[in-house]
This record gives structure tokens, C-alpha cells and sequence, in this order.
């Protein structure tokens, strides 16, 4: 079987930034002010993006907290955790599908419970 591809190692610039383009697709998919976004179809596409949000952040927060407590105290939050955590506040307010706005609520706790 073919595993799937290390996106989190940030072993070359090329794979970042693919994975970053699928961080920037879900949250696209995710964006509730869009075109017919009260469509059932574009509220089940709604929900999809924003779980695999949710699954990004939590890889990306086990990542963080399993770094060394003196690495932690200047480093930077990397760039698809912001982007995540951005996303996820942009239009918070507009969401009505209550799926998707847990979602990116758990999102942004998972994110941020890792920085404590």
C-alpha cells in the first residue's frame, strides 16, 4: 500500500506550500458567505472542509506541544497554524449550520490549547 504524503515534516518548500494550498481550498470550501452556501450540498461540503480543518489543527497541536518547553517560549506560530486560526474567525459570525460552526469552534480550541 502507498502511504500518504509527509506534508507535516517540511522536508521541501514545494510540499509546504501544497499543503498550505489544501488549508487555503478547505477554508474556501468552508466559507460561509459564498454563493448559495444554504444549498444541503454546499452544507455538507461546508462541514467536510471544516473537518479536515479539525484534523489538521489537532496533528498540527501535537506537533507543537511535543517540542521542547525552552523551544517554545520565542517560536513563532507557523504559517498553517495561522492560517487555520484566521480562517476559522473570518465569518464566525455568519455560519448559521450549526455542524460546521462547532467545528471551527473546536478548531480554533484545539489550536489554541496547544499554545498554552
Amino acid at each position: 500500500s502507498k502511504n500518504p504524503p509527509n506534508w507535516f515534516d517540511g522536508l521541501s518548500e514545494s510540499t509546504n506550500e501544497k499543503f498550505l494550498r489544501l488549508i487555503d481550498l478547505a477554508l474556501n470550501d468552508g466559507n460561509p458567505t459564498s454563493d448559495a452556501s444554504s444549498s444541503q450540498t454546499d452544507i455538507s461540503l461546508r462541514q467536510s472542509a471544516v473537518a479536515f480543518l479539525y484534523n489538521v489543527s489537532h496533528h498540527l497541536s501535537h506537533r507543537e506541544g511535543s517540542k521542547a518547553p525552552q523551544a517554545e517560549e520565542n517560536e513563532e506560530l507557523s504559517e498553517a497554524v495561522m492560517a487555520i486560526l484566521i480562517g476559522c474567525l473570518e465569518n464566525l459570525m455568519e455560519e448559521k449550520d450549526v455542524v460546521s460552526l462547532t467545528r471551527r469552534y473546536m478548531c480554533l480550541g484545539q489550536l489554541l490549547k496547544a499554545k498554552r
